[in-house]
């Protein structure tokens, strides 16, 4: 087994440990949102790093970039379309509220 996946499955597990333990819901926990943003940030590096060190990927960015690009706003529009028409199927108007109200 990979050191990586140890390194990944006793953070998984150190967040669980952590996300379980009782908090008082009368106290505000402001640390915790910048926890979050640091490890999403932390994440994306990698991610980018693990990608830019790939010499495949950098050879066939051209073609991936189209790809991307095309897999993304038909993504985005189908997305947009969905929601637009869940909304008018169970009466939300553009606030959140139903139109019959």
């Amino acid at each position: 087994m990979s050191y990586t996946l140890l390194l990944y499955l006793g953070l998984m597990g150190l967040g669980i440990f952590i996300g379980s333990k009782k908090m008082s819901k009368e106290r505000e926990y402001k640390w915790i949102p910048k926890i979050q943003y640091i490890a999403v940030i932390v994440l994306i590096a990698a991610l980018g790093v693990q990608i830019g060190s790939d010499d495949n990927v950098v050879a066939s960015l051209k073609e991936i970039g189209v790809s991307a690009f095309v897999i993304s706003v038909f993504s985005m529009a189908g997305s947009v379309l969905c929601v637009y028409f869940v909304r008018k199927w169970i009466g939300l108007n553009k606030e959140g509220v139903r139109d019959n109200e």
